[in-house]
């Protein structure tokens, strides 16, 4: 007979196949979390201030910089359009600032925009824009502009409709801050093509369709309709041509009268009555219609 294993080495292979199985299990989690992408959610714009700062030969970065409690401000805003800071003097808990591109990024139509995308200051005889550039696209977009003031601070205003959004994943806020558009990149793309206004193929939409014009109800009695249509067209032209033959026919005199046609009788006229002395003669076994009685007085 076979010994069996010894209880303690049984239990030592229990335990490390139940870490196993943990460690596994976190991994999947791990990778779970990670294939998951990041929301956002929007900030108060006026406590967001994007700003260009001037480095050496011509050079211009960019910082973001928001007002996490109502006082002390971390920033004041001059006359001449530059920019006076007090970050240097506050805690991050009063004025968080952002100076890389890892503490803020590009969002487009709720997606990341990863490398190579990047926000990037130009500067032009004194004009500074933010743009958004990956090196392979023509025309970059334009996110924000300013006015340069010497070597001062200068406010970006963020245009087209681009705002701050904060950065969330699996429902925690993050610190992270996107500078985001609800359109999509394609869109922005096109936008960019077209000089910054709306692309013509997206300006020109065709028109709907005109509504459909309802069918009339047929009667449910159209076979009578016809025939009643029918029959009003043969006795509109029986009147037709009964007004015709009519027209062609001399019209009596309206001076005739009924002692005067007796009279005319007893006279040997003509038999047809209630015409003049022009009316052809009756062919004979023709008659006119109308009979005629002479009175012959008897004599024994």
């Amino acid at each position: 007979m076979r010994n069996s294993p010894c209880p303690g080495r049984r239990r030592t292979y229990l335990v490390a196949a139940g870490m196993s199985a943990l460690a596994a299990g976190a991994l999947t989690q791990q990778h779970v979390r990670a294939a998951m992408p990041f929301g956002s959610e929007p900030v108060a714009q006026d406590r967001v201030i994007a700003l260009a700062q001037p480095l050496s030969n011509d050079r211009w970065t960019l910082i973001v910089l928001e007002q996490r409690e109502p006082a002390p401000p971390c920033w004041r805003r001059n006359a001449n359009g530059s920019v006076f800071t007090y970050e240097m003097h506050l805690p991050e808990s009063i004025c968080g600032r952002y100076l890389s591109g890892s503490s803020y990024s590009l969002r487009a139509g709720g997606q990341d925009l990863r490398q190579p995308w990047r926000l990037r200051v130009d500067h032009s005889n004194g004009q500074l824009q933010l743009l958004a550039s990956d090196g392979k696209q023509a025309e970059p977009i334009v996110i924000g502009s300013g006015q340069a003031a010497g070597s001062a601070l200068v406010e970006l205003r963020l245009q087209n409709n681009w705002a701050f959004e904060r950065r969330t994943f699996d429902g925690q806020t993050l610190s992270h801050l996107y500078v985001a558009h609800s359109n999509p990149l394609p869109v922005l793309l096109a936008e960019a093509r077209n000089g910054g206004g709306i692309p013509t193929l997206l300006a020109r939409l065709p028109a709907p369709p005109p509504p459909l014009a309802p069918e009339p109800r047929r009667s449910l009695s159209a076979p009578a309709d016809r025939r009643t249509k029918a029959r009003a067209a043969a006795v509109g032209a029986t009147t037709t041509s009964r007004a015709i033959q009519t027209a062609d026919q001399p019209v009596a005199s309206s001076s005739s009268s009924r002692p005067a046609r007796l009279e005319a009788l007893r006279a040997g006229g003509p038999r047809s009555l209630g015409q003049g002395a022009e009316s052809p003669e009756l062919s004979p076994g023709q008659t006119d219609g109308v009979i005629a009685l002479q009175v012959v007085p008897y004599n024994p």
